[in-house]
């Protein structure tokens, strides 16, 4: 399975400790863990946090062809408070070395050269007009079975312009359950929120194969143009969620370019995603029995 990320890389800084991060740095993390051919288009500083990431990249076997360094802008960051509660507040930085991401004639040339089975983006990283710009240049070129577009609200970054334009382009949807009510009323008006309404909208809208609606502990909705499957959420300790949402993307990916039903996949994403919520950090080691369950083809699953 061949797959390419595009957006943030960042370090989340929490009480003075640096704690790598971004949406598409986990996913592609997680993919390479299932054993996919995994690569990120990003953009770091050239200075210490940049060389870490790299560093970094390298032990979780992600690509990092098109990764590149910026002279002048500092590798992502985001300062996290918490309260005494434990809730966090926190403040992306901007004018950071993401907001930059270029896609030259170079680049162009050899992502659409590369057979891609899922191309993979955000809303965040369209926040800047560089990196939405070269976003839209590669997605104008990318050969890819899948596009997945994780919605991934932040703050104040994201217009409906970039949610309609984003949805237009994707195969794939997945978003949580709060940005699916913030999403309706956005695109729909809808003061009552209706989840299977909302997401028939976006799929004949849209012409969306495939819209996933994770729920955190109570697990996930996954909806086709022809039949919709809930999966209840499994218990276990939360550690922390950090990652548990991108973990659950790659195991769906994985499970789905594998050959599996959008149902098997999300089975197998639900467990993914709950088994990194009982660990500290978004990239925890994988249990056996994950493995063998990432391992399993749909013929042996029968």
């Amino acid at each position: 399975m061949k797959a390419l990320c595009f957006g943030e890389v960042l370090w989340d800084i929490i009480d003075g400790v640096d704690h790598l991060g971004g949406a598409p740095f986990n996913l592609g993390a997680h993919l390479a863990k299932l054993g996919a051919d995994s690569a990120i288009v990003t953009r770091l500083g050239s200075d210490d946090r940049g060389r870490r990431v790299l560093k970094r990249m390298s032990q979780l076997c992600i690509d990092r062809q098109w990764v590149q360094t910026d002279p002048e802008y500092p590798t992502g960051y985001v300062t996290v408070f918490l309260s005494d509660a434990g809730h966090a507040d926190y403040t992306i930085h901007e004018g950071v070395a993401w907001d930059h991401i270029e896609a030259d004639p170079r680049m162009v040339d050899e992502i659409r050269g590369t057979e891609l089975d899922v191309f993979c983006f955000g809303t965040l990283a369209q926040r800047s007009p560089r990196s939405r710009e070269s976003l839209i240049r590669l997605l104008d070129n990318v050969q890819a079975a899948h596009v997945f577009y994780d919605v991934n609200l932040r703050q104040n970054y994201y217009t409906e312009d970039i949610v309609r334009w984003s949805l237009d382009r994707s195969t794939i949807l997945k978003l949580n359950d709060d940005e699916s009510v913030v999403l309706d009323r956005m695109l729909y008006g809808s003061a009552d929120y209706d989840e299977s309404r909302f997401t028939s909208a976006l799929i004949d809208e849209f012409g969306l194969d495939i819209a996933i609606v994770t729920k955190g502990p109570e697990g996930c909705s996954v909806y086709t143009d022809e039949a919709v499957t809930h999966w209840a959420g499994i218990p276990g300790p939360v550690a922390d969620t950090v990652g548990a949402g991108d973990a659950f993307s790659a195991g769906f990916l994985w499970k789905l370019r594998r050959g599996d039903s959008p149902a098997a996949a999300a089975d197998f994403a639900n467990r993914l995603g709950t088994f990194v919520s009982t660990h500290t950090g978004a990239i925890a080691d994988y249990s056996p029995e994950i493995i063998e369950l990432a391992a399993r083809t749909p013929e042996m699953a029968s």
